[in-house]
C-alpha cells in the first residue's frame, strides 16, 4: 500500500474522534450504534476496495482530469461543483467545531471571529501549497502527533475508573436496527480514500496488497471513538454531552508529567490534526472547483485558486453567523446521510471513465 494512502486514511480517522462523529453515533448506542459499527465498517471496506481498483487503472492521473479527457464539458462542471462543495463542507464542520472548542475550552476570553480568522490564516496557508509538498507536510505532523495520541488512548483504556460493565451495557443493544445516519456517521471515518480522487496524480504506483489492515485499524478507531466515553463516564452521560471525548479527557492525569492535565495535551495534539484535515480536505475541493472558476491572470500568473480560497473563507464566516451549535449538528448530519450515495456515484463514475478509456 501506499504509504500516502495509509496516511490519508489514518488522518481522516483520527481526526474525526473529537468532531461530531461520536456525538452523532452515541446519541443512538440504544438504538443501533453497535450494528451500525459493524455495517459501516462492512461498507466502507467494499467502497475502499471499490474505488481503489478503478482509480488504479489511471496510475499518476486525478478525477478532474479524467473527467475533462472522456466526458462533456457539462456534465464535467457539474459533477466537479458537486464534488467540491462536498469536500469543502467536510472541512468547514470540522473546522467551525474546533472554533466552538477553542473559545469554550482554550481561550473564551478570545472571539469566536478571532479565532476563526487565526486557524483559516493557518488553513490557507497550507491549502495553496501544492499537492505534493502537502503530502509531505501530512506524513511529518502524522508521524510526530501519532505516538502522543496513541500513548493517551491506551492511558484511556487503562484510567482506574474505566468501567468495561458500562461497555457490555451498552454492547447488549446489538440486536438494534441502526439508522441511516448512524451508519453513514461510522462510515465517514474510512473515507480517507476519496482524497486520491485529486493526490492520484502524485502517486507513481498504487498498491492495495495491504489495504486489509485499514479495517482492523478502522474498527478499533470506532470501538475507541465510542466505547472509552462510555467506560469512563458511564452509560448516560456520553449521550448528553457535545464533544464526549472532551469531557472524557479531562478526566485523565498524567501524575508526573510536565503537564499534569491530559486535556491540554489532547487539544494542542488535535488542532494540529483537525487544521491539517481540513487542508487537505480544501485542498481537493480547491482542484475539483478550478475548473468552474473564472480564469484570472495576470503575467501568466493565475489567480483563480486565491479566488476559490477566499469563498470558502467567507462562506465559513457566513456560516458561523447563521448556524449555532444545533443547526451546525443537523447539517453536519444531513451531509452525513449524503455520503453513501456520494461514494455509489464517484465509483460508478470511474467505472464509466475506465470504459470510456478502453474506447
Amino acid at each position: 500500500m501506499s504509504r500516502y494512502l495509509l496516511w490519508l486514511i489514518v488522518l481522516n480517522m483520527i481526526a474525526n474522534v473529537v468532531a461530531y462523529v461520536p456525538r452523532a453515533l452515541l446519541k443512538e448506542q440504544n438504538d443501533g450504534m453497535v450494528m451500525g459499527l459493524v455495517l459501516s465498517s462492512i461498507i466502507g471496506t467494499l467502497f475502499m476496495y471499490w474505488f481503489l481498483y478503478q482509480i488504479r487503472k489511471f496510475p499518476e492521473e486525478g478525477m478532474p482530469d479524467l473527467l475533462e479527457k472522456y466526458t462533456q464539458k457539462w456534465f464535467h462542471l457539474l459533477y466537479s461543483a458537486l464534488n467540491g462543495l462536498m469536500f469543502y463542507f467536510a472541512g468547514v464542520i470540522t473546522l467551525l467545531v474546533f472554533v466552538d472548542i477553542s473559545e469554550r475550552f482554550i481561550n473564551p476570553d478570545m472571539g469566536p471571529n478571532v479565532t476563526l480568522f487565526l486557524f483559516l490564516l493557518v488553513v490557507c496557508g497550507g491549502v495553496l501549497l501544492d499537492s505534493r509538498s502537502l503530502l509531505f507536510v501530512l506524513e511529518i505532523v502524522l508521524i510526530i502527533n501519532l505516538p502522543l495520541m496513541i500513548m493517551i488512548f491506551i492511558k484511556a483504556y487503562t484510567h482506574d475508573y474505566f468501567s468495561w460493565d458500562s461497555v457490555k451495557a451498552v454492547a447488549t443493544h446489538y440486536r438494534e436496527v441502526p439508522s441511516w445516519t448512524t451508519v453513514s456517521a461510522g462510515l465517514y471515518i474510512y473515507l480517507g480514500f476519496l482524497n486520491l480522487s485529486v493526490f492520484n496524480k502524485y502517486i507513481k504506483k498504487l498498491n492495495i496488497k495491504w489495504c486489509w489492515v485499514v479495517p482492523l485499524i478502522g474498527l478499533v478507531n470506532l470501538f475507541t471513538t465510542v466505547f472509552v466515553p462510555v467506560g469512563i463516564n458511564g452509560t448516560v452521560l456520553p449521550s448528553q454531552y457535545t464533544f464526549p471525548w472532551i469531557s472524557t479527557v479531562d478526566s485523565m492525569r498524567i501524575e508526573f508529567g510536565i503537564i499534569e492535565r491530559v486535556l491540554f495535551i489532547f487539544l494542542l495534539l488535535y488542532i494540529g490534526i483537525s487544521l491539517l484535515s481540513i487542508m487537505i480536505h480544501w485542498h481537493v475541493a480547491l482542484n475539483w472547483l478550478k475548473v468552474i472558476s473564472p480564469v484570472l491572470k495576470r503575467k501568466n500568473k493565475s489567480y483563480s485558486p486565491y479566488f476559490i480560497v477566499a469563498i470558502f473563507c467567507l462562506s465559513s464566516y457566513f456560516l458561523q453567523l447563521v448556524a449555532d451549535e444545533k443547526k451546525l449538528f443537523d447539517y453536519t448530519n444531513l451531509w452525513f446521510a449524503s455520503l453513501i450515495p456520494a461514494i455509489v456515484i464517484m465509483n460508478l463514475v470511474l467505472f464509466w471513465l475506465i470504459r470510456r478509456g478502453k474506447q
